[in-house]
C-alpha cells in the first residue's frame, strides 16, 4: 500500500472548524455530481420506484397480483429466458468494446449462469415426477442461480478496476457454480425449510389464495433472497458509474432496474423454477427483451462501424494503388525528362573532344547550357514540390508593391524565348500582401508554361484589375488549349493535359501543382479557363493591404 508523503510539521489533528470549512466545498461537489448523474440517476430511481410500488400494492390491486399454473407454459418459458439468455451472452463476450470487455464479461458470465439454473431445473429436472415434489430444493436452486449470476454481474461492473477475466477463471466460476448445483441436490434433504410447504401442490394453493407476501416463508427464505436483490443493486450502481457515458449504458440500466423488480417480486413470491407464472416471470420476459434488442442495436452498430471501416480501408487501398502507379509514372517521366538533356550533353562533349571549329564549338558550349538548365530546373521543382507538402510549408506574407513582383516577372519572360510577345496590363498599382518571392514564383511557372505552349509569335497578356478589397492577376496566353476533361487535372501532381497538337513540351507537371499550393496557401485559389483551341486564361487573387495604397 502506498501513502502520500507528508511532513512531520504538517501532521496536526482534524478540529471542528476543519470539518465545518469542509462541508460547503462537500455540498458543492455533491450538488455538482448530482446535476451531472440526474439523466442517469433519475431513469433508475423512477423504475426502482415503479417496482417498489407494484410490489406493495399487490395485496390492495387484485390486477397485479396474478399466479397461473401452466406447467407446459412455464417450462417453456424458463427454456426461452435461457436461450435468450445465452444468446445475449454470446453477444457481449464477443462484441465488447476494447474499453468495456473486462465489465461486459462478467455480465456475460452471469447470464450464462442464470440461463444454466434455467436449463437445468426449468427444462431438464422438471421432466423427472420426483422433483416436483421438491420445492425447497428447487427454491435452493433459484436462489443459488440468481446469487451466482448476479454476483458476476456485480463482480465485474461494481469494482473501481475489475478483474481480468480470462478463459481459464471464468471456467473455474461456471466449474464451481456446477459443483455447487450438484452439491445441492445431493444434500438436498438435508437443506434448511426456506418455506413451510410440502410439495408444489400446497405452493400453488398458498399462491392462489394469499395476496402479495407468501405465507410460511421463513427466516432462511427472507436472508438468502435479499442477497441476489443487493448485488443487482450494487451491479446497477457499477453500470451507473462505469458505463452510462457509453451507448450500451442505457439499455442496460433499464435492464438492470427490471431484474431488480424481477428479485423483488421473487422475495415476495417466489415461484422456483416451478409451473407458476407470476409478475416476477414476465418481468424476467422483459429484462432479457431489453436486453435482446440491446445485443441486436449493438450488434447493427458494430455492423456500420465495420462498413464504414471497410469502405475506409478499400478507400486507403485505392490511394496506395493510385500512389504506386503515381510513383511509377513520375520514375518514367523523370526518366524521359532526363534522357534528353543528358542525350544532347553528352553529344555536345563528345563533340568538343574532337577540337572542332569556333563556331561548332560554341554551339555545343549552348546545347550543354540549355541541357543544364533544363535539369537544373526539373531538380527545382521536384524539390520545391517536396517543400510545400512539408508540414512546416508557410509563406513570409508582407505588404509588397505589385509592380515589383510583376516587373520581375516580365523580366524572367523576356529571357524564356525570343518569340514571346508580352503585353502587360495593369489597371491598380496596389500594395498586396502576399510573399514575393512565393508568389514570382508562380508568375514564372505560368509565362513558362505560356511560352512553352504558345506559338511563336502569338501574344501573351498579364493582366491585373481590383475586385473589392482584391486584386486579379490573370495570364492569357494564345496556346492550343486544354480539353475539359483535363482542367483539373493540370493542377494535380505530376498531372499532364493530353497533347493537342502533338508536340512534345518538356516538364514532369510540378509547376501548376506547386503555383496552385502556393495560392492556397495566400488565401485565394488558383483557376484556369480555357477551350481547345481557344488558348488558356489562368487567374488568382491577392488581397490588398488596407491603408498602404501609392
Amino acid at each position: 500500500m502506498r501513502f502520500p508523503h507528508v511532513s512531520a510539521g504538517t501532521l496536526r489533528p482534524q478540529t471542528a472548524t476543519d470539518y465545518g470549512a469542509g462541508l460547503p466545498v462537500a455540498l458543492a461537489r455533491f450538488a455538482q455530481r448530482t446535476r451531472t448523474d440526474r439523466r442517469i440517476w433519475l431513469p433508475i430511481l423512477v423504475g426502482a420506484l415503479v417496482m417498489v410500488a407494484v410490489a406493495a400494492s399487490t395485496p390492495a390491486v387484485p390486477a397485479l397480483y396474478f399466479v397461473v399454473s401452466t406447467p407446459h407454459g412455464r417450462t417453456g418459458a424458463e427454456v426461452f429466458l435461457a436461450l435468450n439468455l445465452l444468446f445475449i451472452a454470446l453477444v457481449l463476450y464477443l462484441f465488447a468494446e476494447s474499453a468495456a470487455r473486462p465489465r461486459l464479461i462478467g455480465l456475460s458470465l452471469g447470464c450464462v449462469i442464470l440461463a444454466t439454473g434455467g436449463l437445468i431445473f426449468g427444462g431438464l429436472l422438471p421432466m423427472l415426477s420426483a422433483h416436483e415434489n421438491r420445492i425447497n430444493v428447487a427454491m435452493f436452486a433459484s436462489i443459488l442461480s440468481r446469487t451466482c449470476g448476479i454476483g458476476c454481474m456485480a463482480l465485474g461492473m461494481a469494482p473501481r478496476v475489475p478483474p481480468v477475466p480470462t478463459r481459464r477463471r471464468c471456467a473455474v466460476i461456471l466449474g464451481l457454480y456446477l459443483g455447487l448445483l450438484a452439491l445441492l441436490l445431493a444434500t438436498g434433504p438435508h437443506l434448511p425449510h426456506l418455506t413451510s410447504w410440502s410439495d408444489l401442490t400446497e405452493l400453488q394453493s398458498t399462491a392462489r389464495t394469499s395476496r402479495g407476501v407468501l405465507p410460511g416463508l421463513t427466516p432462511w427464505h427472507w436472508t438468502l433472497s435479499s442477497l441476489p436483490l443487493l448485488l443487482i443493486t450494487l451491479t446497477a450502481d457499477g453500470i451507473r458509474r462505469h458505463l452510462a457515458p457509453r451507448s450500451l449504458g442505457d439499455w442496460l440500466l433499464l435492464a438492470t432496474v427490471l431484474l431488480g423488480g424481477a428479485q423483488l417480486c421473487t422475495l415476495l413470491c417466489p415461484s422456483a423454477y416451478s409451473s407458476i407464472v407470476t409478475l416476477a416471470t414476465l418481468l424476467q420476459l422483459a429484462f432479457t427483451g431489453v436486453l435482446a434488442i440491446g445485443a441486436i442495436l449493438a450488434l447493427s452498430r458494430i455492423s456500420a462501424q465495420r462498413a464504414a471501416m471497410l469502405a475506409s480501408e478499400r478507400e486507403v487501398s485505392a490511394r496506395l494503388t493510385d500512389l504506386t502507379m503515381l510513383r511509377a509514372d513520375f520514375s518514367a517521366m523523370v526518366a524521359h525528362e532526363l534522357s534528353s538533356p543528358l542525350a544532347a550533353i553528352r553529344r555536345s562533349t563528345e563533340l568538343l573532344a574532337t577540337d572542332p571549329p569556333d563556331h561548332v564549338r560554341a554551339h555545343a558550349l549552348d546545347a550543354i547550357e540549355t541541357g543544364i538548365g533544363l535539369l537544373d530546373a526539373l531538380v527545382k521543382d521536384v524539390r520545391a514540390a517536396s517543400a510545400a507538402e512539408r508540414e512546416d510549408f508557410t509563406v513570409d506574407l508582407r505588404a509588397v508593391p505589385l509592380d515589383e513582383i510583376v516587373a520581375d516577372a516580365v523580366a524572367f519572360a523576356r529571357t524564356l524565348s525570343d518569340n514571346l510577345v508580352l503585353r502587360v496590363e495593369l489597371a491598380a498599382h496596389p500594395i498586396v500582401r502576399a510573399d514575393a518571392r512565393r508568389i514570382g514564383q508562380v508568375l514564372r511557372n505560368l509565362l513558362g508554361n505560356a511560352a512553352k505552349f504558345s506559338p511563336a509569335g502569338a501574344p501573351t497578356t498579364l493582366r491585373t484589375r481590383v475586385i473589392g478589397d482584391r486584386v486579379r492577376i490573370e495570364i492569357v496566353d494564345a496556346g492550343p488549349g486544354i480539353h475539359p476533361d483535363d482542367l483539373q487535372r493540370v493542377f494535380e501532381k505530376f498531372g499532364r493535359g493530353r497533347d493537342a497538337v502533338g508536340q512534345h513540351v518538356p516538364g514532369v507537371g510540378l509547376g501548376l501543382y506547386l503555383s496552385r499550393r502556393i495560392v492556397r496557401s495566400h488565401g485565394g485559389e488558383l483557376t484556369v479557363a480555357s477551350a481547345p483551341g481557344q488558348g488558356a486564361t489562368f487567374a488568382f487573387d491577392l488581397g490588398i493591404e488596407p491603408g498602404i495604397q501609392r
